[in-house]
C-alpha cells in the first residue's frame, strides 16, 4: 500500500518525549539508530495504522502506549509513530515517520514536496 501527502511542522515534542524509549524501539524494530524527531507527513484522508508493536506505558514513557507501523519512506526503512496525544493533536491524516535518516537534513524538503510512504 502507499500513502501519499505532504511534509508539515509538527509540536516538536517527539524527540524528547521518545528519547528514553529509542534503545527499545531500535530493538523491537531492528533499526540501528534512529534520528531525533519526526517528520510529519500530512495525508488526504486519514488512516488508521496497523501497528506491527506497541510500547505499553512503562518507567520510561509512563503516560501513554505507543504504536509503531513498518514502512518505507524515500528508499529507507522507518516506523510510522503513533500516540494517544499524536492522534488528539494531528489527528488521523498526519504520519510522524521515525528513521535512522533525518528526512528535512539529507532531502531538501518544501511544503509542497509529496512524499510517498509504503506500507509493509
Amino acid at each position: 500500500m502507499k500513502l501519499v501527502g505532504k511534509p508539515v511542522e509538527g509540536c516538536k515534542v517527539a524527540s524528547a518525549s521518545l528519547k528514553e524509549l529509542t534503545p527499545r524501539i531500535c530493538e523491537i524494530s531492528g533499526l540501528r539508530e534512529l534520528k531525533p524527531g519526526t517528520l510529519n507527513i500530512r495525508l488526504q484522508h486519514a488512516y488508521e495504522e496497523r501497528p506491527d508493536f506497541t510500547i505499553l506505558p512503562c518507567d520510561e514513557h509512563p503516560n501513554e502506549s505507543v504504536s509503531f507501523q513498518r514502512c518505507r519512506v524515500l528508499g529507507h526503512d522507518a516506523l510510522i509513530m503513533r500516540t494517544h496525544n499524536g492522534k488528539k493533536y494531528h489527528g488521523l491524516e498526519v504520519l510522524e515517520i521515525m528513521s535512522e535518516v533525518n528526512f528535512r537534513d539529507r532531502y531538501t524538503l518544501s511544503e509542497e514536496a509529496e512524499i510517498e510512504v509504503e506500507i509493509e
